[in-house]
């Protein structure tokens, strides 16, 4: 009888080992090349000189500080290169813990911007991923559930900048 009780709860706990492996969200090691580099090219109103104050104002207005994320400003090219990151958040089941663990993670991206009269090139490039695990080393894996959240907040900071540009210039 004792044997039968130990075969059953060895089972059930098995069964529930199992089931909570389930449920922690697909990764990805590293991200496909279509999804490390996200190019637009835009049209906007203004010449070339207007266009790269407005993006520098904005960078600076963005990222909080321009003096932290401008890596490159060459104002006579019209190019500008922004390294900055970009935080997400997540949560999953780990096996024998009743409650989720929320993580935090990290992804370090560039955008080079390319301002020419009348348009402007913004390539949002990713680079590194990190997150932090509260039982693990930190690791480079990225949920595949969250890549449309960081699409969608490239396509927010595109929009952003093309709201300034399109923008009539203020009178005083």
């Amino acid at each position: 009888m004792k044997q039968w009780i130990v075969v059953c709860v060895v089972g059930i706990f098995v069964v529930v080992c199992s089931a909570c492996g389930t449920t922690r969200p697909k990764y990805r090691d590293s991200l496909p090349p279509s999804d490390l580099v996200i190019t637009y090219i835009e049209n906007h109103s203004k010449n070339k000189t207007e266009a790269y104050v407005v993006v520098n104002r904005w960078v600076a207005v963005t990222y909080k500080s321009a003096q932290d994320v401008i890596q490159m400003n060459d104002k006579e090219a019209g190019i500008m290169i922004v390294k900055a990151v970009y935080p997400f958040h997540f949560s999953w089941y780990e096996p024998l813990i009743i409650f989720p663990i929320e993580h935090t993670g990290y992804v370090n991206y560039t955008v080079l911007l390319q301002v020419k009269d009348k348009k402007i090139k913004m390539e949002f490039t990713t680079g590194t991923i990190t997150w932090t695990h509260p039982l693990r080393d930190s690791t480079r894996y990225y949920p595949e559930a969250n890549m449309p959240e960081l699409k969608k907040y490239y396509q927010n900071l595109r929009d952003a900048l093309l709201r300034e540009l399109n923008k009539e210039p203020e009178t005083f």
